[in-house]
């Protein structure tokens, strides 16, 4: 997906930039992370280093986000939110082999 997006589609880097930052990434912890900061950065290059700098931060940030708004937000009020028809039926079957 990332590959279709990124190199085929918006043309942000050549395919030989996208497997060089896709090998680099494979060595460290988190690889979805730093792949994303890698392709951040670098589809701002046009923008000179700051731009970069920013890119990087923002896709970084947009990948954590979701995960960090549910630990710190959604958590608190999950006891309530499992409460509403709606928030069950999206759970689907698991949650009603949970509670058995």
């Amino acid at each position: 997906m990332l590959y279709n997006e990124f190199v085929e589609f918006k043309h942000y880097l050549t395919r030989e930039e996208f497997l060089s930052g896709l090998g680099l990434v494979q060595a460290v912890p988190g690889p979805v992370f730093a792949f994303a900061s890698y392709i951040g950065a670098l589809s701002m290059r046009d923008a000179g280093m700051h731009g970069q700098l920013w890119g990087s931060l923002v896709s970084t940030v947009g990948i954590f986000l979701p995960g960090t708004f549910l630990i710190f937000f959604v958590y608190r009020f999950w006891e309530q939110l499992k409460r509403y028809r709606v928030v069950r039926a999206s759970l689907g079957e698991s949650m009603r082999l949970a509670q058995d």
